[in-house]
């Protein structure tokens, strides 16, 4: 799948992978970089593995963002190479301060997770829902002065 995913956004960009200087693949269970470069062909770039959680997607691109920015290559690539089933996290709740049995009625879904975790958060700190929705107001803010969405 990551492999197919690059082939495809070098198509889209005109490169080919010969001209790419370094990758970052995020992943949970593609834990080896090599399963995918052998799949494209050895060039002897960096192709590094990360993994973040949910912010792996995010992690991976920032970290090839600022690889172009400190000028040390041109051209790189970040890439996703997880495909999980809908719906629920395979991981132990008690590893994210959820009880046992919450994975076990179900109720370990991304929304309704992320959504509980953060009402949590939010009654164990003190932050109101007007705190949040200024939070979630200035990122969509910034978000639409991102020139690459223009």
């Amino acid at each position: 799948m990551g492999a197919i995913a690059i082939r495809r956004a070098l198509a889209d960009a005109g490169c080919e992978w010969r001209d790419i200087q370094f990758a970052f693949g995020g992943s949970y269970e593609v834990d080896n970089p090599d399963a995918v470069v052998a799949l494209l062909g050895l060039t002897g770039i960096p192709f590094t593995d990360v993994y973040n959680g949910c912010a792996t997607a995010a992690s991976a691109l920032t970290m090839a963002a600022n690889t172009i920015r400190l000028g040390d290559c041109d051209l790189g690539v970040a890439v996703g190479m997880d495909k999980h089933i809908p719906g629920a996290f395979t991981a132990d709740p008690r590893l994210y301060a959820c009880p046992s049995w919450y994975g076990e009625v179900g109720q370990f879904i991304t929304t309704k997770f992320f959504g509980m975790k953060i009402n949590k958060y939010m009654h164990d700190h003190g932050i109101s829902h007007e705190t949040l929705a200024r939070v979630a107001a200035k990122n969509l803010r910034n978000g639409v002065l991102n020139p690459s969405l223009l």
